[in-house]
């Protein structure tokens, strides 16, 4: 074989080498693109277009202030809202809430206020607490939030839902 075909050959040789090296390398490269895109949509609830059970349904009256005590998932809290006049559409709310108890050891909790449309389903999703992470080994933290909030036109009734991140038992 004379020499410049051995070259050619192994310039193709190397060549492939590295076509198959830079393809793995975008294979991983989208893999742990999809797994980090997967942890992200894990962090709190993606409820838009679920059905939410009636009884966690309340049912927004004119005026107010109006109580009442919501399970919202793993956390059962007290509330008060009153419906605030507006020029808009919209539908305005001031919420004042207590959390009464929390289902298990957790390090993390946001409350959620979701607007539901005439079905049940959820709208809108609003953060009305958030404990933080960990944020009781610092400090003794108030369990409860005040809050004004919009929520869309077609909101014919509210719930709470929780997110809460289990402790694993570690200080």
């Amino acid at each position: 074989m004379s020499v410049a075909k051995r070259h050619s050959a192994l310039a193709r040789n190397n060549f492939r080498a590295q076509c198959s090296r830079h393809l793995t390398y975008c294979v991983l490269l989208i893999l742990t693109i999809m797994v980090a895109l997967a942890a992200c949509r894990r962090n709190g609830p993606t409820l838009f277009n679920q059905t939410i059970p009636s009884d966690r349904w309340i049912q927004l009256m004119d005026g107010g202030p109006h109580t009442g005590k919501a399970n919202a998932g793993s956390a059962v809290l007290s509330y008060t809202y009153e419906r605030l006049p507006s020029s808009k559409p919209d539908v305005n709310l001031a919420i004042e809430g207590q959390i009464l108890s929390v289902r298990g050891d957790v390090d993390q909790v946001n409350i959620y206020v979701l607007g539901l449309d005439g079905e049940g389903k959820a709208i809108s999703r609003t953060v009305v607490f958030a404990s933080g992470y960990r944020r009781s080994v610092y400090f003794r933290q108030s369990w409860g939030f005040q809050k004004y909030v919009t929520l869309p036109p077609e909101t014919a009734a509210m719930a709470f839902h929780t997110y809460t991140k289990r402790s694993r038992g570690r200080k």
